[in-house]
């Protein structure tokens, strides 16, 4: 017999179909000297021989039989073995189940954990959850079995009897076969939203576009009734799926299909163009204007005063991609209207629901953006980055008069600055002046596509474009040097209140 080292040893195994004893090397991780002496092992086979577990895994104290990990579907459900402890005291078992989906997909990490005491020689059945990402692609499970102390205790090394990673591939109901290589994508904003981390979850709310029942929705798609009303009822509570009074229910998010992708990827390209464009003719105006007024005492000279109200004006990333994209030229074609345009809702960003403006992209041609802009109007904050964050949240679900407080992670976030308007409006109106017409061209443009193609032009379908038009705009004064990216960080202002 081998055994190998760094962690690893051979482990001698029952077989199913008889008494027999075999040894094969597993990829299993052992700890604790005593466990693994081959002295050991062997005096132990004389033990479990005698035992009614018909053990597949066992060490000099456990003898547990093999997991049966053929019939898991899609959610959480039980499976079981049989675990004897074969020392003479007392025990304390825990069993870790973990599934994870590949990078490309959705759906998180889902853990559980089970804990048991053991008398002496005592025997029983197992109980374990194994919740499955309901994913059409493979997943993976780690199934570990630790002896710990107490049940409090870290289940780290030196604990573990068995700890194992399957790769498994859950079974495609037969209504979704067709939607194996051509699935829905949550819009950008909506990245991080608990309730959109897996591909059924999409797919049920392509389903969604008209009214259905649970029970109407489980018959097409061949998935059972359980698993659609824990999603949709998660989604209710988002608010990006509505219920109605009749126990039907109806997606709240906009389907984005329909339309011509590659008029619109041209469209686009050809604005975002336009706009890097005369954004770099202008800047030199702005620079020497910012000079005269840094001479003139009118503004900060530094880029680190917070407090004093100009700082943003050092930072053009932000002012460029946040207060002139975003507020100064887009609120007009996003919300029809003056004023910084609020996308996410005041308890959002923690989940990133959205009013009005949260879709799904049906069309894989049809591209999205990647800008991130957020506006609460209670506090006149802002928050602007090149990505969306994962937003950390200090209260789960907010109550009925209080929003959750919210923080970005600390590796992304950059200082908060005060933003006074009035006292940089005329620099940097420089900037916007000759980006409205563009703008207004490119609305025009749009408003023809969305006649053409039959599609009503909804909010959702304006910050898709508009994201996408800023995303691409300012990666282009970034290329060409006209904006410093500055990395990786979220920039946030608060507006001063006019007097």
């Amino acid at each position: 017999m081998k055994t190998r080292k760094q962690g690893l040893c051979s482990t001698i195994m029952l077989s199913k179909d008889s008494n027999a004893l075999t040894a094969e090397t597993a990829t299993m991780r052992f700890v604790g000297v005593r466990t693994f002496l081959v002295v050991a092992m062997l005096t132990f086979l004389t033990i479990a021989g005698a035992k009614s577990v018909k053990a597949q895994i066992f060490t000099e104290d456990w003898a547990i039989s093999e997991p049966d990990l053929s019939g898991l579907v899609w959610g959480p459900q039980e499976i079981s073995v049989d675990v004897r402890n074969n020392s003479g005291d007392y025990k304390f078992f825990v069993v870790r189940t973990e599934t994870r989906s590949p990078l490309r997909r959705f759906g998180g990490v889902r853990h559980f954990t089970s804990n048991y005491i053991f008398v002496p020689d005592e025997e029983k059945s197992v109980k374990f959850t194994v919740d499955v990402p309901e994913n059409l692609t493979y997943y993976t499970l780690q199934l570990g079995f630790f002896a710990v102390v107490d049940t409090l205790d870290d289940l780290a090394l030196g604990k573990e009897i068995y700890d194992h990673i399957y790769t498994l591939t859950p079974p495609t109901p037969a209504g979704l076969v067709d939607y194996e290589k051509s699935l829905p994508k949550a819009g950008s904003v909506l990245k991080y939203n608990a309730s959109l981390k897996t591909d059924l979850a999409l797919l049920i709310h392509k389903s969604l576009q008209q009214r259905s029942s649970i029970g109407a929705l489980s018959k097409k798609l061949g998935v059972p009734f359980a698993v659609l009303s824990r999603i949709i009822r998660s989604m209710e509570e988002f608010g990006i799926v509505k219920a109605n009074g009749d126990n039907t229910y109806q997606s709240a998010l906009t389907t984005i299909e329909g339309l011509p992708a590659d008029e619109i990827n041209s469209l686009i390209d050809t604005f975002a163009d336009s706009f890097a464009e005369a954004i770099g003719k202008a800047m030199p105006k702005f620079i020497e204007k910012r000079q005269k007024m840094m001479d003139a005492g009118l503004i900060t000279q530094g880029k680190k005063e917070t407090l004093e109200g100009t700082g943003m004006m050092h930072h053009l990333f932000p002012l460029v991609g946040g207060i002139v994209m975003w507020e100064e030229v887009g609120s007009e074609f996003l919300i029809r209207g003056e004023g910084p345009p609020q996308i996410i809702s005041l308890d959002a960003p923690c989940d990133m629901v959205t009013e009005g403006y949260g879709y799904i992209l049906l069309d894989s041609s049809l591209r999205d953006g990647g800008e991130f802009y957020y506006y609460d109007p209670s506090s006149r904050r802002r928050v602007f980055g090149d990505h969306v964050p994962a937003v950390m949240c200090t209260r789960r679900i907010p109550t009925a008069n209080m929003a959750p407080n919210y923080f970005l992670p600390s590796k992304e976030t950059a200082l908060m600055y005060t933003h006074d308007i009035d006292r940089v409006e005329d620099a940097v109106k420089l900037l916007t002046k000759p980006l409205i017409p563009i703008r207004k061209k490119f609305s025009s443009k749009v408003e023809s596509i969305f006649k053409k193609s039959g599609v009503e032009l909804l909010p959702a379908h304006r910050f898709w474009l508009w994201n996408r038009l800023v995303t691409i705009t300012v990666r282009r004064l970034v290329d060409a040097k006209v904006l410093d990216k500055e990395w990786g960080r979220f920039f946030t202002w608060r507006e001063r209140a006019p007097k």
